[in-house]
């Protein structure tokens, strides 16, 4: 399939599917993954079966896809690389369960591996994602806390692709949000315990 495609189909699912962050963090049933104890742990092929999945359901559903107008306006492209991560919990504090303590974004929000395409080619090893404006701060914050440097906005591409330049590079007028009282550690165990299981 191509980028483009994945692109929108990733943020219709986030808009039209399932939109609501505080329901779920992202993490639907629908492409929930098979059952194992983290991204790390995850059967090979997974990751791809769940992009086909959301294809799929939104093929069969009818679901009408945003328009790239329409994507360029309402998001940005983020890379990930839960390899790289020493699970303290920090930045899943901070971006308020956008991210799992391994810093792994929600597997709604996933495109692609960055190296199955030619434009993520020197971000090799990483998750490509697509995030909502509406929690750029979650995403700002749990990154500016973080003490690994494995997680960030894509900021520049290897081939000429008017689409996805126009999703990259780091929004502007970005704030740290403290996390609200909710988000305490027990609630981090307790999330963490159900989200792969």
């Amino acid at each position: 399939m191509k980028l483009n495609q994945l692109i929108i189909e990733t943020a219709t699912w986030l808009y039209k599917i399932n939109s609501n962050f505080e329901e779920n963090h992202y993490r639907s049933n629908e492409l929930k993954p098979k059952p194992c104890e983290d991204y790390h742990s995850l059967e090979y092929g997974e990751f791809n079966k769940l992009i086909e999945k959301r294809s799929a359901y939104l093929k069969t559903n009818n679901i009408e896809l945003l328009t790239e107008a329409e994507v360029e306006k309402l998001g940005k492209l983020i890379w990930s690389n839960p390899d790289e991560s020493v699970h303290d919990g920090g930045a899943e504090l901070y971006a308020q369960g956008l991210y799992d303590i391994s810093e792994c974004p929600p597997w709604d929000s996933w495109i692609c591996k960055a190296n199955e395409f030619e434009e993520f080619k020197d971000l090799n090893g990483t998750i490509i994602s697509w995030l909502p404006d509406e929690h750029f701060n979650k995403f700002h914050s749990g990154k500016s806390i973080s003490i690994m440097d494995n997680m960030n906005w894509v900021k520049r591409i290897n081939c000429r692709n008017e689409f996805v330049e126009k999703l990259i590079r780091e929004p502007e007028n970005l704030k740290l949000e403290e996390p609200p009282i909710k988000w305490n550690s027990d609630k981090q165990l307790e999330i963490n315990n159900l989200r792969w299981s």
